[in-house]
């Protein structure tokens, strides 16, 4: 006993003839470090393995197996030769008791560790040795070794299994080149004359033919047998009816009533093999994924394939292209309303949306400007306010937002887009917030508890509150203005005018109980009435009139609200548009960002790193990563892409068959 080694596996798991593969490699290096730090000359080294699958690699060509294989064969072969391994059982192997125990292990110097095997001590010729190992290894082979032997009548041809190409050109083109390098082979080992620089048409044309036969024979082997004997057709088979017959290439074509002068018969195809799929799959892509019925004639030219039809609508349903430029949004469930859309009993303008409209132009002296319209409303009473802002600016945007809560108050929240005034608006109230705080300053028009929030970029559908209401104050200047450009006086004053006409509008059906009751509308909340003007108070009890005021507005407020509960509120219960569940977007997912301004093949498509559920557990939006940047964007402008999928529409109950299409996203 000179000098042992041993090592634990890994935590990874790893296949057993691996960890034998790693073991031996093991030993060779322990060997060659052994005989490097000796001077005593050693004539002859033997290897000892229990491991059959190890052997057959080391006698095997390391090039066919896997780098992992490969690499640690060849590094074997250049330590040792191949005729010092021998194979021993495993309950000879004495490297076991390093690792192996049953019990307390025994490593006295009497053990079988220190004295080795005991056939060791017989002459040579009576070793435990076994080489002549039958065994061969066909794991860890590389694909791109794995050939398709398919024998024929007349000869055997060794070319590329089919199932490894998704496109009908590459696998042609892969079975030309075979047939030219076994020419090449052929005409080196006969008579040494020189083929050309590469395939001709001629091997073109017999790579087709070849491939055509693979599929005919696979599925009609009874029929070719039989008429190659001179027999006919049986008349069970599928193809009696097509009078097939095999041509001098020993191809089967039909027999057809239409004889072309110059055009060979159709060739008889299988629906279920992979060379027809591929054949469709080319047509469909060369005419530019058209509709089925061009595809069909194309291929009828050429080609009779069984159940042509149904094949090729299989083929233009798996086409990525196709599913790409098919793909649509599919938004989740139409939410339930928020919190602050059902707040009743709630002071007017606590929960604001807020949304610009215009340009407006007006005449300043002898030039003209813009104006911009900003409009607030509340999301519970659907009331308006409108201001007037002079620029796109941030300034801007805090004056008029200051002057809505001077006039109606501090709003709890603020809903708007992502515009960059708003952005930069909210980023400054938050400062001046920040800045009384710390200065214990009282505030004027601002609260501490509003808050301002916005929703995904490029979802105004989550802002239909507002952008319905900024379309009703549009028709109504539309009405109202009698110039094309007013003064900022006379502009004011019809912004005013039409704040009070939308506040107007009803949001109930007109009473038909009460043919003198109005309709509630949003002045009912901010004036007492649809026009202004407060009605007088009913009495409490009969023949009691209320003394104060101010119970006179309690009452008209909560008279209102209730009327606002019973009639108002059941009206907007109902969905709209989405109304079944989907599949919701997971992050990995490829998607287009939908965008209605582009066409469709200028859409951004991404992959979504992130997405963002509402309090429904749905998911409402994602962000996305392109080639352009991050964006985040709703649930209704993401078209997700089926990607997972490939040329065979039976492609998952083929063994081997993952080819992925070249379509793929």
């Amino acid at each position: 006993m000179i000098a042992s080694k041993t090592r634990v596996a890994p935590l990874k798991l790893i296949s057993i003839p691996r960890l034998e593969l790693k073991a031996a490699l093991l030993g060779a290096r322990l060997a060659k470090h052994v005989i490097e730090s000796h001077s005593i000359h050693i004539d002859k080294c033997v290897y000892w393995s229990d491991s059959r699958t190890v052997l057959a690699w080391l006698r095997s060509d390391h090039r066919r197996y896997k780098q992992f294989v490969a690499f640690r064969v060849s590094e074997i072969l250049e330590l040792t030769d191949v005729n010092q391994w021998h194979w021993v059982p495993t309950e000879e192997n004495v490297s076991d008791e390093a690792t192996k125990w049953n019990g307390d292990p025994d490593f006295s110097n009497d053990s079988r560790w220190f004295r080795g095997p005991s056939f060791l001590y017989l002459s040579p010729d009576k070793w435990v040795m076994s080489d002549e190992l039958q065994c061969i290894a066909t794991e860890e082979l590389r694909p791109q070794f794995t050939g398709f032997h398919h024998p024929t009548s007349k000869q055997h041809q060794v070319v590329p299994e089919p199932l490894r190409f998704s496109t009908w050109n590459r696998l042609l083109r892969a079975t030309a080149l075979t047939m030219y390098c076994v020419r090449v082979w052929l005409s080196i080992i006969r008579d040494n004359q020189p083929v050309g620089n590469g395939p001709t048409t001629e091997d073109f044309r017999k790579a087709e033919c070849y491939l055509w036969r693979k599929a005919q024979h696979d599925n009609f082997g009874d029929s070719i047998a039989a008429l190659e004997a001179g027999k006919p057709v049986d008349k069970s088979s599928n193809i009696l009816k097509l009078s097939p017959y095999l041509d001098d290439h020993g191809v089967l074509r039909i027999n057809g009533r239409v004889k072309i002068t110059g055009r060979p018969d159709q060739v008889l195809l299988p629906s279920n093999h992979h060379v027809t799929y591929l054949i469709i799959n080319h047509f469909h892509v060369k005419y530019h994924h058209g509709n089925l019925e061009t595809v069909v004639n194309e291929i009828r030219q050429f080609y009779w394939i069984i159940k042509l039809r149904t094949v090729a609508n299989k083929i233009r349903r798996i086409c990525q292209h196709c599913k790409n430029r098919a793909s649509q949004p599919r938004p989740p469930m139409m939410a339930s309303l928020p919190a602050f859309r059902t707040s009743a009993f709630s002071r007017p303008f606590s929960y604001v949306g807020v949304d610009y409209f215009g340009p407006l132009l007006v005449t300043v002296k002898r030039s003209t400007e813009k104006r911009y319209g900003v409009l607030f409303t509340c999301l519970t009473t659907r009331a308006v306010h409108l201001e007037i802002a002079y620029s796109l600016s941030t300034d801007s945007c805090i004056l008029a937002v200051r002057n809505f809560m001077a006039r109606r108050g501090s709003p709890v929240e603020i809903w708007s887009d992502n515009g960059t005034n708003f952005k930069g608006a909210e980023k400054e109230l938050k400062l001046a917030f920040d800045l009384i705080d710390k200065n214990h300053i009282t505030r004027t028009f601002t609260s501490a508890a509003t808050n301002w929030r916005f929703i995904p970029p490029a979802s105004p559908h989550m802002g239909g509150a507002w952008e319905r209401l900024v379309r009703s104050v549009k028709q109504v200047l539309k009405h109202i203005l009698t110039t094309s450009r007013p003064s900022d006086e006379l502009l004011r004053a019809v912004l005013m005018e039409a704040e009070m006409t939308v506040n107007s509008r009803p949001l109930t059906y007109i009473p038909i109980d009460h043919e003198e009751e109005e309709a509630l509308t949003p002045n009912h909340f901010l004036l007492g009435s649809s026009s202004g003007v407060k009605p007088i108070a009913e009495p409490v009890t009969q023949n009691i009139l209320l003394r104060h005021n101010w119970q006179t507005s309690q009452q008209l407020a909560s008279a209102f609200w209730r009327r606002w509960i019973v009639e108002y509120l059941p009206t907007i219960t109902k969905r709209s548009k989405w109304f079944k569940d989907v599949k919701p977007i997971e992050v990995g997912d490829i998607a287009y960002i939908v965008d209605p301004s582009n066409p469709r093949n200028c859409w951004p498509k991404g992959k979504v790193i992130q997405v963002r559920k509402s309090e429904d557990g749905k998911v409402r939006s994602a962000t996305l990563k392109t080639a352009c940047g991050i964006f985040e964007r709703p649930g209704a402008k993401i078209a997700v892409l089926d990607v997972i999928n490939s040329v065979h529409p039976d492609q998952q109950d083929i063994p081997g068959g993952s080819v992925t299409n070249d379509l793929a996203a």
